[in-house]
C-alpha cells in the first residue's frame, strides 16, 4: 500500500490568518479578552491543543469551556476564511492532478494508493480550509483523512 497524506495548513492551503482570527474572535465572544491566542505558537498543534493552551493561559475552566470554543471558533471560521490573502499553495492543484491518474490506476489493479489528509484540524475546520469557496476546492482530489474531533496529540491520528 502506498500512502500520501498531506496537512492543510500550510502545507495545501494558506487560510490568510483565518484560524487564528477565528480563535481571537471566540475567546472575545465568550470570555471578553482581546487577542487571547497572542504568545501561543500554534506550529504542529492539533486544533484541540491549541483551544486549551488558551484555555489555561487565560485560567478559564475546560468544563463545558472547550465545547463552547469549538462551536464559536467554527462559526467565526466559516466567515474569516472569506479573505483575500487565502490561496491554495503554489503547485498543490499541479501535484494533485499527477498524482490523481496514480490513484485512479491503483484503484482499478485493486492496490492501494491512498490520497488524503493528515491534520489536527478539528473535522469541519479542515471541511471549511479545504473547501472554502468552489474556486479553491482541493477537497474533491484528496476526500479522505484523519481529522481531529476531541483528541488533543496529533499521533493519534494515524
Amino acid at each position: 500500500m502506498q500512502l500520501i497524506l498531506f496537512d492543510i495548513d500550510g502545507t495545501l492551503v494558506d487560510s490568510g490568518g483565518a484560524g487564528t482570527r477565528s480563535l481571537n474572535l471566540a475567546f472575545r465572544e465568550l470570555f471578553f479578552l482581546e487577542d487571547a491566542f497572542h504568545s501561543i505558537s500554534m506550529a504542529g498543534k492539533t486544533d484541540t491543543q491549541i483551544m486549551k493552551e488558551g484555555l489555561l493561559k487565560h485560567d478559564i475552566s475546560m468544563d463545558g469551556g472547550l465545547d463552547a470554543v469549538i462551536r464559536a471558533y467554527l462559526k467565526y471560521l466559516q466567515r474569516e476564511i472569506n479573505n483575500n490573502r487565502r490561496h491554495i499553495k503554489p503547485g498543490i492543484y499541479e501535484l494533485l492532478e499527477i498524482l490523481q491518474p496514480l490513484k485512479e490506476r491503483s484503484e482499478q489493479r485493486s492496490k492501494d494508493v491512498l490520497l488524503g489528509l493528515l491534520t489536527g484540524n478539528l473535522e469541519r475546520g479542515a471541511r471549511i480550509k479545504s473547501n472554502p469557496s468552489s474556486s479553491m476546492n482541493i477537497s474533491r482530489q484528496a476526500p479522505s483523512g484523519a481529522m481531529m474531533r476531541t483528541e488533543t496529540n496529533s499521533s493519534q491520528l494515524l
